[in-house]
């Protein structure tokens, strides 16, 4: 025999069982860490599709009131609560169509608003319509799918509606002056 040849069992190649048990366990914890992080990435995202709707609503409302400047008193202290299966009364005449006045306009404005509201997929939605003088807020309040860490901003639109609900009511609104013709 030639010197420094080894002689005996070849040495063992491959994965064992033990390796092969770690390393099905962190693949299988990374997949759950992966589920768990599209999880709350889908929800995140209805949050956000909650809340362009809103916005949309608040700033669109507030438009017509812009276009409507000589209706706007007739917009004061609108308060909108949508409850499920509710079908707000139609006001006569659509102002979309035909010439209105100012409280005619005023009146239609709303009950599209109040509509689309409705159909925007806020839970227990509620809009509110507030005018200082010609200083003009837009509030939309709505129930979340989920808690939020910090207290809730109380604006008084719809908090006998939507309350604290475990930290989970969200609101957006914009103010701004509505100028003279």
């Amino acid at each position: 025999m030639p010197v420094g040849c080894n002689v005996g069992p070849a040495p063992a190649a491959g994965a064992g069982l033990v390796e092969v048990a770690v390393a099905l366990l962190l693949i299988s914890l990374a997949t759950i860490g992966l589920a768990g992080l599209q999880i709350s990435a889908k929800a995140l995202g209805h949050e956000a599709i909650q809340l362009d709707r809103a916005v949309e609503l608040a700033s669109g409302l507030l438009e017509r009131m812009r276009v409507n400047r000589g209706g706007l008193p007739a917009y004061a202290d609108a308060s909108i609560a949508i409850a499920s299966g509710e079908s707000p009364g139609k006001p006569p005449g659509n102002c979309d169509h035909q010439p209105c006045s100012g409280a005619q306009m005023s009146a239609w404005d709303l009950w599209t608003w109040r509509r689309a509201l409705a159909g925007a997929g806020l839970v227990n939605a509620a809009g509110c319509v507030a005018i200082d003088k010609r200083l003009v807020t837009v509030q939309i309040t709505w129930e979340g799918r989920y808690a939020l860490a910090g207290p809730a901003a109380d604006n008084g639109c719809g908090s006998e509606r939507v309350g604290e609900v475990q930290g989970r009511r969200r609101s957006v609104g914009f103010t701004a002056f509505v100028g003279e013709f």
